[in-house]
Formats: structure tokens, sequence, C-alpha cells
């Protein structure tokens, strides 16, 4: 769940006026649609990378090589579009708020992010990923 899904699911715990909800919805809406245009991309890029398996045991040739490369950063540039979508939707929903909205949004966003203990029932538990504008240490992925 990202943060302008938060805020549009809390919006009347943060007493959002109309306009306000208006334009998170806005964000959250556009945001959603950039979010399954790059999956399909990732996911398109990921195919043609499974079509052609490296294999260790066979010599690379100079064009597997740049192909292998060209793939790769094909889809590292997908993935760091996909943070861009929601590190962008993160910062144009706060402008929308004022800062206690704002404050009660993050503290939303960190009870939405921590990790589901038995008997608390809170969280989105570990692994879910977070879309915060740095990222996480270890890719939010939780512990081994």
């Amino acid at each position: 769940m990202s943060f302008a899904e938060i805020v549009f699911a809390h919006r009347s715990d943060l007493q959002l006026a109309d306009s306000q909800t208006t334009r998170v919805s806005e964000i959250r809406m556009r945001a959603m649609s950039r979010r399954v245009t790059l999956n399909n991309t990732l996911d398109s890029v990921k195919a043609i990378m499974a079509m052609h398996p490296t294999s260790v045991a066979a010599p690379s040739t100079d064009s597997s090589r740049k192909a292998m490369a060209a793939q790769r950063r094909e889809l590292a540039s997908v993935l760091g579009d996909l943070h861009d979508v929601d590190v962008n939707a993160r910062n144009e929903t706060l402008l929308v708020l004022n800062l206690d909205q704002q404050k009660k949004a993050e503290q939303l966003e960190e009870q939405a992010d921590a990790p589901i203990v038995p008997g608390n029932g809170a969280g989105r538990g570990a692994g879910s990923g977070g879309r915060r504008g740095g990222g996480r240490p270890g890719g939010g992925m939780g512990g081994p």
C-alpha cells in the first residue's frame, strides 16, 4: 500500500477536506496507472531475460554479453521508474496535507509498514516494501 493509498484510506481520520480528498485520489490513481504500465514492462523484460538464460558452462560471446548488459540496464531502469513513481506520489501527497495531517499520515504509514506481531493485529508484514524516498536498509525484505 503506497503512501497516497494510506492517506486516501484514512481520509476521515486525517479530516481531509473535499478538495484534499479529490487531489489525493488523483495522485493515487495516476500512480496506480503508472505502476501497472511499468509492471507490464517489467514482466516483458523478465520474460525476455528468461528466454535467454545465461549458461555458466557455455562461453559468452561479445554479442551475448552486450545483450545481457542491455537487458540488465532495462531492468534497472524500470525498477528505478517504479521507485520514482512511489516517491513522487508520496511527495505530491505530502504537499496536499497540512503539517498536522502530514504527521498523522506518516504515523499511519509507519504503522502500516510495521511487521505483524502476533497479538497486535497491525502492520502490513515484513517484506512488503515501503514507499519512502531513500528506501530501507536491506531493500525492505526483512532479516534472514
